[in-house]
């Protein structure tokens, strides 16, 4: 009886922590970015396209044990947000950030 309620609650836990990291895909963020305030400009329109750019395009290849045809390095990935207005920041060090950067997702330019 007491491995049937573990088992229960390793489901249940388990269970709670993969349908709240597809809730984060699908809105394209991590855990820390979610924190940060501002509009992600890595974020698609759709939540299918957010999840189609972290695992790639879904199709009946994708349930067969394949090499992908495109592979990416997993740093670098298209910003599509660029058109939507950043709020203007004040940090401590730097006065105010300009909307061209975000303090939530580093500087768009060097």
């Amino acid at each position: 009886m007491v491995g049937v309620i573990v088992t229960l609650m390793f489901f249940i836990i388990t269970g709670c922590m993969g349908v709240y990291a597809f809730w984060m895909v699908a809105r394209n963020v991590t855990t820390i970015e979610e924190m940060f305030p501002g509009d992600n400009p890595y974020c698609y329109s759709s939540s299918f396209d957010n999840i189609q750019q972290l695992i790639g395009p879904i199709d009946y290849k994708f349930f067969l044990p394949l090499m992908p045809a495109r592979r990416n390095d997993g740093t670098a990935f298209a910003v599509v947000g660029l058109g939507k207005s950043q709020p203007v920041i004040p940090t401590p060090d730097h006065g105010a950030i300009s909307e061209g950067a975000s303090s939530r997702y580093g500087s768009s330019g060097v």
